[in-house]
């Protein structure tokens, strides 16, 4: 009576096999992942400029204040910053509160202010940054819009959701 069945050596060389392909096939799973998360990054800023532009279009061709370290304005910042009691307007302490912002009503989803690759993103909900050359100017004062970037990615660094051109 012969048994039906896979010999020891038999199951050691699928189990083999399997592992030479999941060595070869999880770096391009890693790739096309990344690869996916800058397509999302890419897509969130877009979605912020778009935000911006309609912004601009409801509050006399002005642009939105950078924050935080801008000076008060009629107009409100993309996000939200805190007065330190010195009349100084800071950095959140913590997460930002991006919902408060003035292109939030036009945006309508938190998860836009953050990259998919941003590893600080859960403290800050904040991975994009604002050019302080635009901060509250009419858009013919401010320097071509088209000539200069209006936001970007700065989960890499300090981000406080203002940079200096």
């Amino acid at each position: 009576m012969r048994r039906k069945g896979f010999t020891l050596i038999e199951l050691l060389v699928v189990i083999a096999i399997i592992a030479i392909l999941a060595a070869i096939l999880f770096p391009v799973f890693a790739r096309a992942r990344e690869a996916a998360r800058q397509s999302s990054c890419s897509s969130n800023l877009k979605q912020l400029g778009t935000a911006m532009l309609m912004y601009v279009q409801d509050y006399d061709d002005t642009l939105p204040g950078a924050a935080p370290f801008s000076a008060a304005s009629p107009y409100g910042h993309w996000v939200l910053a805190y007065n330190n009691g010195a009349g100084q307007n800071m950095a959140q302490p913590g997460p930002f509160p991006v919902d408060q912002g003035a292109l939030f009503p036009y945006v309508k989803n938190a998860q836009v202010y953050q990259c998919p690759s941003d590893s600080n993103a859960r403290t800050k909900r904040l991975s994009y940054t604002m050019n302080s050359s635009g901060n509250f100017r009419p858009m013919a004062a401010a320097q071509s819009v088209s000539t200069i970037p209006l936001f970007v990615d700065e989960s890499a660094t300090l981000n406080d959701g203002y940079f200096a051109y």
